[in-house]
C-alpha cells in the first residue's frame, strides 16, 4: 500500500488543531502607519494566493517587523491551504529561525520532508525530518499558551512526530526494532477509534516492521496488526494486504484455521490483548 493513501486524513485531522492557539500570549502593536495599513490588508484578504502574495510582500518590505512571528504563522496556513509544499517549507523555516521550538513550523517541516522520504536515497531528507520530529518531541509549551490549547497541539503533533522517526528507522537505517517502539509509541496516543483512520497507514507499517528479518521479527505481532489494517483498509487495498496477513499467520500457525478469530479480535482494539499468542497447529511444519 502506499505511504500516502492516509496521508491526508492525518493532515486534515491535525492542522487545524495546531492552530488553535496562535500567537495568543501579547498584544502586538505597530507604530508606523503605513506598516498597519500593509497589515491589515495583507491579514484581511480572503483570496489565499493573493493573501500569500501580500503576507510576503509585507516580510519584503518590514522585514524586522513586530509581527513577523504571526505573519509567517499565518503565510505557513496560506500555503498550506494552497497545497504549496515548497512556499510552506520556506515559511515554516524563516519561522524557526525566528523561534526554534515553534511546533506548528516543526509539524509542518516534518511533513513535507518524511513525504521527499521514500526510499534509501532519500536518507537526509529522512533524517532531517527525523532530526526536527526529536526536537518537536522535546519542544517546551510556549509562554502564555493555555494548558488545554497545548495538549491539543501535542495531542495532534506528537503522532506526526514518531511516525516520522519511524520512517527514518526504517528507509534509511534499516532498523526495524527501533520503529517498531515508534510505531508503537504514534499508536498509543490514538484512541482505538481514531487508530482506525489516522493510525491506520502506520498499523500497515508496524506490522511490516515486525514481519522483517532480524532482531525485531515477530510473527505474533505482525499477524495482529496485519489483521488491524485489513480490517479498516479501503476495500481495494485489503486484496493486498492479505497475503501478507496469511503469509505472518502460516509461520506462527502453519496452517489458516483459526485466522479470522484474530481478524474480528483486531478489529476491536489497536493493540493485542496481554498474553496474546499463536499456538503452533499440531504437526504444522517447522
Amino acid at each position: 500500500m502506499r505511504k500516502s493513501v492516509f496521508a491526508s486524513v492525518v493532515l486534515l485531522a491535525s492542522m487545524s488543531v495546531l492552530s488553535v492557539p496562535a500567537l495568543r500570549a501579547q498584544e502586538i502593536t505597530i507604530k508606523d502607519p503605513a506598516e498597519v495599513t500593509a497589515y491589515q490588508t495583507a491579514t484581511t484578504l480572503t483570496d489565499p494566493k493573493a493573501k500569500a502574495a501580500a503576507l510576503e510582500d509585507f516580510l519584503q518590505k518590514y522585514p524586522q517587523s513586530v509581527v513577523k512571528q504571526p505573519v509567517l504563522d499565518m503565510l505557513m496556513d496560506t500555503y498550506q491551504g494552497l497545497k504549496d509544499p515548497d512556499h510552506q517549507l520556506v515559511a515554516a523555516t524563516s519561522m524557526l529561525q525566528l523561534d526554534p521550538t515553534n511546533l506548528k513550523a516543526i509539524v509542518y517541516s516534518v511533513l513535507i520532508k518524511k513525504a521527499q522520504c521514500a526510499k534509501p536515497s532519500d536518507a537526509p531528507s529522512c533524517a532531517a525530518a527525523a532530526a526536527l520530529a526529536q526536537k518537536g518531541l522535546a519542544a517546551p509549551k510556549p509562554s502564555g499558551t493555555a494548558d488545554d490549547d497545548w495538549k491539543k497541539m501535542t495531542d495532534a503533533a506528537y503522532p506526526i512526530l514518531h511516525s516520522a522517526i519511524a520512517t527514518d528507522d526504517v528507509i534509511a537505517k534499516k532498523d526495524f526494532k527501533a520503529a517498531e517502539e515508534e510505531y508503537k509509541a504514534e499508536l498509543a496516543l490514538y484512541t482505538d477509534d481514531q487508530s482506525k483512520s489516522q493510525g491506520l497507514q502506520d498499523t500497515l507499517q508496524l506490522a511490516s516492521a515486525y514481519s522483517q528479518p532480524g532482531p525485531g521479527q515477530d510473527m505474533v505481532q505482525a499477524t495482529w496488526f496485519f489483521a488491524r489494517a485489513w480490517n479498516f483498509a479501503p476495500s481495494s487495498y485489503k486484496a493486498q494486504i492479505e497475503p501478507k496477513l496469511e503469509g505472518c499467520y502460516r509461520k506462527a500457525h502453519g496452517k489458516l484455521e483459526g485466522l479470522d478469530a484474530i481478524k474480528t479480535k483486531a478489529a476491536a482494539t489497536t493493540f493485542p490483548p496481554p498474553g496474546f499468542s499463536i499456538t503452533p497447529a499440531p504437526g504444522a511444519p517447522k
